[in-house]
């Protein structure tokens, strides 16, 4: 018991009573106090849209064919002039150019909307990331909130507000935009999916984004290489079925090498060049002709550059989009040099895709590096450099320090991800990962995404330890607070 002068008492472990304070009292062990001026944290009614709102990640290709109808579709279903959120699905085969027709789409018809906000929705987590950035950047003071608060904050605003484009790219589970779909009430949403499945239950115009004609593709490699030998084209785009990232990987290889595009042709229908694909199903025709460009294209990087294959196999097990550059630098050993030179090569066959902070690489080049091993035998598991590399850039106190905190959100997707690839794993380094990601999740009010690691490090350190093992109590412990 706790007792003031001549004032009140308070009863109970670690109670506290004041008469008089002037201060804050914190008997928590995760408090956290922020302060902020009078009206600082507006409603969100009360923010309007800012002059020029845009977050659109990169720039569309130079080189677009084969979409007109489709871009047509797209800006009339988003410029109906009904009330209500007008909803528009664009669903495909990875790689078929769904990406690229909202790129095109933001760009072309900018000036329609009052702001384009663009979201990567491939988990719940990076959808509640990315709405979290919106509100963050409509109204800097919420960024005192964690970021389910932060989310739902941005989704008020969007219902309160008309003439905004919010484009969800690569949704993989309706479930994570149902509410956010029903939540709001004017403005317009662009969604890019590979489920097909019935959008319109959930107020979407669906539209099914198919692969080229062979003209649009011989039409595509021409403009893109700058030659003019239609039969090989055509002989390429037929072996690749028409798929445009995979007729994007070929031209890249075929600038890079200064190669005619005959050779190239010749080239794939070796069949040694196929070795690499072993771990693909069969029947999957556009799949497995994508990764018959992309073996063609780590047999050279082996060849010119072996350290571009070893980061690009461990980009595989991370998130696809904002793998911060200088984790890259850290596979390295800290070679600043050899990492941009690493990074510059993988960039000049469209391998990745670079900004001045962070490296992105496409879904299905990573699908494909998972399922095939390194050529070297020497080199280090890329799952388990994956591992390492996100255990060592974590900062430590998860739970007490904020200077650590944007790191963290930094490097949450690609934790999030590395999981959802190594269901079965047992590596006791992965366990203690999600054991300080579970902290500051928890710390950060996110307490079903703190729920889910804590459970996953938990059945990690069994498995490897034994039921028995004090590690298993640690990881006990975590999951009950």
């Amino acid at each position: 018991m706790t007792r003031a002068a001549d004032g009140p008492t308070a009863s109970g472990e670690r109670s506290a009573a004041a008469g008089v304070n002037y201060g804050n009292i914190s008997t928590g062990d995760n408090a956290r106090f922020m302060h902020l001026d009078p009206g600082a944290l507006k409603s969100p009614e009360q923010v309007p849209p800012p002059a020029g709102l845009w977050n659109v990640p990169r720039r569309p290709s130079r080189v677009f064919v084969g979409r007109d109808q489709v871009m047509d579709d797209v800006a009339q279903a988003l410029a109906s002039g009904r009330r209500g959120v007008i909803g528009q699905s664009v669903a495909g085969l990875g790689g078929v150019g769904k990406t690229e027709v909202a790129l095109h789409h933001a760009h072309a018809c900018r000036e329609r909307y009052t702001g384009v906000w663009w979201v990567g929705a491939d988990s719940r987590t990076n959808l509640t990331a990315g709405l979290a950035a919106l509100a963050h950047r409509l109204a800097p003071a919420t960024t005192v909130l964690p970021d389910e608060q932060a989310e739902a904050w941005a989704s008020a605003w969007l219902y309160h507000h008309d003439g905004w484009l919010l484009i969800l790219d690569n949704v993989e589970d309706p479930g994570d935009i149902e509410t956010l779909l029903g939540g709001v009430d004017s403005g317009r949403v662009l969604v890019t999916t590979r489920r097909d499945i019935d959008w319109t239950g959930y107020g979407l115009t669906p539209i099914r984004l198919s692969t080229l004609t062979q003209a649009e593709a011989v039409q595509m490699l021409c403009e893109r290489t700058r030659q003019d030998d239609q039969t090989a084209a055509a002989g390429i785009a037929d072996y690749l079925g028409y798929l445009p990232l995979a007729l994007e990987q070929a031209a890249a290889y075929i600038n890079h090498h200064h190669i005619p595009m005959a050779a190239y042709h010749d080239r794939l229908d070796d069949e040694r060049a196929g070795q690499l694909l072993a771990g693909i199903a069969p029947g999957q025709n556009a799949q497995r002709a994508v990764t018959r460009v992309w073996a063609l294209t780590l047999a050279a990087l082996s060849t010119t550059n072996p350290i571009a294959v070893e980061i690009l196999h461990v980009l595989a097990w991370l998130a696809p989009d904002d793998v911060p550059r200088d984790l890259i630098t850290m596979l390295t050993d800290g070679d600043q040099t050899t990492a941009d030179l690493a990074l510059g090569v993988l960039a000049s066959y469209s391998m990745a895709t670079l900004d001045e902070t962070t490296v992105s690489t496409h879904r299905l080049v990573q699908t494909v590096l998972r399922l095939t091993l390194p050529a070297s035998q020497t080199t280090t598991d890329p799952s388990s450099q994956a591992i390492q590399l996100l255990n060592t850039a974590v900062p430590a106190n998860p739970g007490g320090d904020p200077a650590g905190w944007p790191r963290w959100r930094d490097l949450l997707p690609h934790i999030t991800a590395l999981t959802n690839h190594l269901p079965h794993s047992t590596d006791t380094t992965l366990s203690r990962l999600l054991n300080e990601t579970g902290v500051f999740e928890r710390g950060q009010g996110l307490y079903q995404q703190a729920e889910l690691h804590s459970t996953q490090a938990l059945a990690i350190t069994e498995a490897a330890l034994g039921p028995e093992h004090p590690d298993v109590a640690i990881s006990l412990g975590n999951l009950a607070s």
